[in-house]
Parts: structure tokens; C-alpha cells; sequence
């Protein structure tokens, strides 16, 4: 049996989706907010990425290189928003009545129960389509998204669990243009 679509929804879930979608959940207690140290790997010459830094919004624009803009968007405010502990990016993405990673974001503990993914670089998007879906306004965005290398970090304490290696993942985006503005619907393995 092919096992190739199941390796590759695993791997997805556990670099990008888990973070956003919140497994965890044992528990309703607090969870301390570590302190979290970056990568030891020096930065490249120009100054780097920082992935503490608050991704800038673009602005939206109803077309195809505004779609593409903000699906890049979503895909910087992952790491951003586990760097540096602020969910509210998170939850800001669309409205959590109909954006799934967003209304789970709203669950503080969950939010901090995740383990954390510290990368050597900026995650990069390549897309692949754009498609319509048949309900007015709504988008799919097929990607690839190629993952530098990173060190996980235990939730709880800031520790170092692990070095993960770069690895490249097919990603589906769902979308929709509502009120003048790009919001996410969901987003999880494209086969």
C-alpha cells in the first residue's frame, strides 16, 4: 500500500498545522509562557529574518496578486505568531465563525501548549493554481511550502526537543474575499 500521502499529511501536521490547529488540550490549566532563544545559526549577511518580528499585513486588493499576497501572509504569521507568543495574529486571519485555525487560536491554553519551531530562515511559498470555488468569492490556492531547518522547543519550558530539517510540503488554501478584505477559511495537506 502506498504510504506516500499519509507520510506527507504527517509531516504537515506536525510542522504546520499542529501549531495552528492545537492538539494538545489535556488540561484547562494555564500554561507558563516560556522564554524562547532563537537559533544559534548565524545570520546571513544583510541582517536575516527575524522571525519575532510582526509580519506586515498587505493590503487588500481584490485580484489575483493581491490573493497571492495574503496567502504568503498566512504563511509568515505561523512562525511569528509561536516566536513570540501572540495569538492574536493568529485569530486575526478571518472570522473565527468560519475560519477553523482562527477560532481554535482563541483558546489560550491550547495556543500555549504547542510546541514551538524556531527557524534558521523564513518559510517560502511557491504556488501552484488558483482556483474559484463554486460559491461567490471563495478561492482555492494550491501551494508548496518549503520549510528551513529548525529546533523544536518544549512549550512549557523553552528547551530544545529537537532539530528538525527543511522539508518541502504541499499546502491547500482556502479563502474568501468578504467586505473588502482577504480572510482564511482553512488550510491543510493537498494531495
Amino acid at each position: 500500500m502506498n504510504q506516500g500521502p499519509r507520510v506527507v499529511a504527517l509531516g504537515i501536521s506536525l510542522v504546520l498545522l499542529v501549531p495552528l490547529a492545537g492538539c494538545w488540550g489535556e488540561d484547562d490549566r494555564t500554561t507558563p509562557v516560556p522564554e524562547l532563544t532563537a537559533p544559534t545559526k548565524a545570520p546571513r549577511e544583510g541582517g536575516g529574518w527575524n522571525q519575532s518580528a510582526r509580519p506586515e499585513r498587505p493590503k487588500d486588493v481584490k485580484s489575483e496578486q493581491g490573493l497571492r499576497a495574503y496567502v504568503d501572509y498566512v504563511v509568515s504569521v505561523g512562525p511569528y505568531s509561536f516566536a513570540s507568543r501572540d495569538p492574536s495574529v493568529l485569530a486575526d486571519l478571518g472570522d473565527p465563525a468560519t475560519c477553523v485555525p482562527c477560532a481554535q487560536a482563541t483558546n489560550l491554553s491550547e495556543f500555549y501548549a504547542q510546541e514551538v519551531y524556531l527557524y534558521e530562515d523564513r518559510p517560502t511559498l511557491r504556488i501552484l493554481s488558483l482556483d474559484t470555488l463554486p460559491l461567490a468569492d471563495r478561492f482555492v490556492v494550491e501551494t508548496e511550502i518549503h520549510v528551513p531547518p529548525s529546533q523544536r522547543l518544549d512549550p512549557r519550558s523553552g528547551a530544545a526537543r529537537a532539530e528538525e530539517p527543511e522539508k518541502t510540503y504541499p499546502v491547500r488554501f482556502e479563502v474568501m474575499w468578504a467586505d473588502g478584505h482577504w480572510e482564511l477559511i482553512n488550510y491543510g495537506p493537498s494531495y
